[in-house]
């Protein structure tokens, strides 16, 4: 009796043994995987095995990051409304961003805010940066300042347009080039000062949104680029403040008087400081400064831009003028290698010389319309029709950029006036804001203020990897696939039953 009672307790004894052990067992196997995770989220080696790291940041961005007195903040807001280049990037975006994280040692955080799981942070940066429920944006974050980069502006995209009816296609990859830049501009210190001119009907800036003719947009997509917006009034204030890094002229309706025009020219001919200058004048206007650059090669001219266009089988007037050939300058550029065009609206067409001071770069005429546009100077009449002679033959300059610290003939660039001109300021009003022309817009804009990038990192093009195969080898495939593959599979299957079948 005492040895049942002695085993019973003894098997009991060991059964508990082994279930605490169990359980010990997985208390042990739970903190190691815990542990492991939490070290490895810390500690871990990242390698990237692709032909040509698309997604692998180069030594000039770490060289910048490095160097950072303190670090930046990399916010990938994602829009719920996918737009073309999200579809395009994103994936490779976000692969781009952790190895930025990785090879920083702490010098770059990045957050990814997506408006369906973090709706109030979500909604408190679309707030603060004035952003649409389709703009998916890089907001570069640096001591109180920021920059915010479209999806649109960090790759080259071909085709998915109405003028190119082919499915989009991503030709350059330019994510790392553009965050690189915008943290190196944010980190260089000073925020860039634009005045814009007021007192003759110019296009408001402080206007509400629900304006459509005004431009807050546009001066909010300016304030991204980590610049300050101020009006000027030059009968109220006649000088131009010394801290002005650009002049922006957006098409007055009255005309300026000559002691104005005096002034803004003192400006653009600073000697210590050069000016510059971004000039929209609207057709059917006399303002005064149509001939203002005349000495660097540029005029404009008074006409209104038209062409005959087919709708519903009636041919009509269209006084509405498209961009579709662009010369190489960064300004363009990105036009070309897209095969974009863009929309200006009523414009006047620009006349391009050589400039009067002898050995002075010639100006570069950037976006022309194409064949079947004429530029109508009875713009006032009851009809329409090109007459030779009197109106300006197509193809028509609608803008075009001075650069006169450029050496013709030769890649120096020194510090000179710099002027982007073009012959209308509709396009940017709140109404029609977005698309290709606020990017030829931020393209001007950061030309201007010797933004574009520098720093020699080229844009990274993905790589198609094709098998070209003869048609015995193509037959002989097809034979491997339609033919051996299925039979090895049902012999094996034949196979598999008999033995079964024993």
């Amino acid at each position: 009796m005492d040895k049942k009672i002695t085993g019973s307790l003894t098997q009991t004894s060991s059964k508990r043994i082994l279930r605490l052990n169990h359980y010990i067992g997985l208390v042990l196997m739970l903190f190691i995987f815990v542990a492991a995770n939490l070290i490895g989220a810390k500690q871990f080696y990242r390698k990237n095995f692709s032909a040509n790291a698309f997604t692998q940041i180069t030594e000039q961005s770490l060289n910048i990051i490095r160097a950072l007195p303190e670090p930046v903040t990399l916010v990938n807001f994602v829009a719920p409304e996918a737009d073309e280049a999200a579809s395009l990037i994103g994936y490779d975006l976000e692969k781009l961003l952790a190895d930025y994280r990785y090879k920083s040692n702490g010098k770059v955080e990045v957050r990814k805010v997506n408006p369906l799981i973090d709706f109030n942070e979500a909604r408190a940066i679309a707030q603060e940066h004035k952003l649409t429920t389709d703009e998916n944006v890089i907001i570069v974050q640096y001591k109180g300042q920021s920059k915010v980069l479209n999806y649109r502006e960090l790759a080259e995209i071909q085709g998915g347009s109405p003028f190119a009816p082919t499915p989009p296609k991503l030709v350059a990859f330019k994510a790392e080039e553009m965050i690189t830049s915008a943290i190196q501009s944010l980190t260089a210190g000073g925020v860039a000062k634009v005045v814009f001119l007021a007192g003759h009907g110019e296009y408001d800036i402080e206007s509400t949104e629900r304006d459509s003719a005004g431009y807050s947009r546009l001066a909010e997509y300016i304030r991204r680029q980590n610049a300050e917006v101020a009006k000027l009034n030059l009968l109220e204030k006649p000088s131009i403040p010394e801290d002005t890094a650009l002049l922006v002229i957006a098409a007055p309706q009255q005309a300026y008087t000559p002691s104005e025009i005096d002034i803004i020219k003192a400006y653009l001919e600073r000697k210590d400081k050069p000016g510059r200058l971004l000039l929209l004048l609207d057709p059917q206007t006399k303002t005064g400064l149509e001939t203002l650059l005349e000495g660097y090669g540029v005029a404009f001219n008074d006409d209104l831009s038209m062409t005959r266009v087919s709708i519903l089988g009636q041919v009509r007037l269209l006084p509405q003028a498209v961009a579709t050939t662009f010369s190489e300058h960064p300004v363009t550029n990105w036009l070309i290698k897209s095969g974009s065009s863009i929309t200006l609206g009523p414009c006047r067409s620009l006349i391009v010389k050589n400039p009067a001071a002898e050995g002075a770069p010639r100006p570069v005429a950037l976006a022309l319309t194409p064949e079947g546009y004429w530029g109508e100077k009875d713009y006032r009449g009851e009809t329409a029709s090109f007459e030779e002679g009197r109106d300006t033959a197509g193809p028509l300059t609608l803008a075009a950029a001075i650069d006169a610290g450029r050496v013709e003939g030769g890649e120096v660039a020194l510090p000179g006036t710099k002027v982007v001109a073009i012959g209308g300021g509709s396009f940017l009003i709140n109404q029609l804001i977005g698309g290709a022309q606020l990017d030829f817009f931020l393209n001007a804009f950061n030309w201007l203020l010797d933004k574009e990038s520098s720093l020699g990192i080229a844009p990274k093009t993905p790589q198609e990897f094709r098998i070209a195969l003869e048609d015995g080898q193509k037959q002989k495939l097809a034979g491997i696939v339609l033919g051996a593959i299925p039979l090895a599979g049902a012999v094996f299957g034949v196979l598999v039953w008999l033995r079964r079948r024993k």
